[in-house]
């Protein structure tokens, strides 16, 4: 069986050079997102413990606002290297698909918290989701450090 390289080898495969660390982001704020979520939920039990067709009716709409912020919500993924930070296109999945360029040099990446961390890219905010700051942690001890070597983002 073999295995499929994580974000860092991917965006590694397509920078062709060494990723300490690849982080990605998100184009929606991820509040919004999990109250969408939490929306949906709570309409499904309203159609669980009513039964009527106006909590089915909201389930319905709350479940395609739900897809259409998934349709739209645009990926990007942030390469830390030893050359420095790199942007990347990303699918919906947020896997790499195409290089865009370096990131500018004013670059900061904020500490993690609460539900999602703001990134200010090209007068656009892009979002890193909870589920990344792990990674987020990690390129900030990369880019404190000036060293962008797979061994320092550990």
């Amino acid at each position: 069986m073999r295995r499929r390289p994580g974000l860092s080898g991917l965006a590694a495969e397509l920078v062709g050079t060494t990723v300490a660390v690849a982080v990605p982001l998100q184009r929606h704020r991820p509040a919004v997102v999990f109250a969408t979520c939490l929306a949906e939920i709570g309409a499904l039990v309203a159609v669980i413990l009513t039964d009527t067709v106006a909590a089915f009716a909201a389930l319905v709409v709350l479940a395609a606002a739900l897809i259409a912020l998934a349709a739209t919500n645009r990926r990007r993924v942030l390469a830390v290297t030893s050359m420095g930070v790199v942007q990347l296109r990303a699918s919906l999945r947020g896997r790499p698909t195409a290089m865009l360029g370096p990131a500018p040099s004013e670059l900061s990446l904020p500490p993690p918290r609460r539900l999602g961390c703001p990134v200010e890219l090209d007068g656009c905010t892009w979002w890193v989701d909870r589920s990344a700051f792990p990674r987020l942690a990690s390129a900030r001890r990369v880019l404190a450090t000036g060293d962008g070597s797979p061994e320092s983002a550990s």
